[in-house]
């Protein structure tokens, strides 16, 4: 797998990426500090779940994408099952929260 954030180069790879088995989609703009903010720890979730296809969505970009998946604004995290969100996270107000959200979504099999 990748360990690594996938910067998605078009709609075609994100139509393939949605459909795997672990997707983390982080739709980001710009203009979003928050978003820059929150980058770091979104390349660290990339690297210590490499099992896990992080993909960073520009909103712009892919506004259609952010249209279907009711994705308003940036920065916004969805964890992802063969197409299906199983949890969106649209703040980040405590980011080490989102290795708790890894472990639940994409590890632990109890959720």
């Amino acid at each position: 797998m990748a360990g690594h954030v996938i910067i998605c180069p078009k709609i075609e790879a994100w139509d393939q990426y949605k459909k795997e088995d672990k997707v983390l989609a982080f739709f980001t703009a710009p203009w979003s500090g928050q978003a820059h903010k929150i980058a770091p720890i979104v390349r660290d979730l990339a690297r210590e779940y490499p099992d896990v296809h992080v993909v960073q969505l520009d909103w712009r970009q892919y506004e259609s994408a952010a249209k279907e998946l009711n994705v308003n604004s940036a920065p916004t995290l969805l964890f992802m099952k063969r197409g299906v969100v199983k949890e969106k996270v649209e703040t980040t107000m405590r980011p080490y929260l989102l290795y708790d959200k890894m472990d639940k979504n994409f590890v632990l099999k109890n959720y």
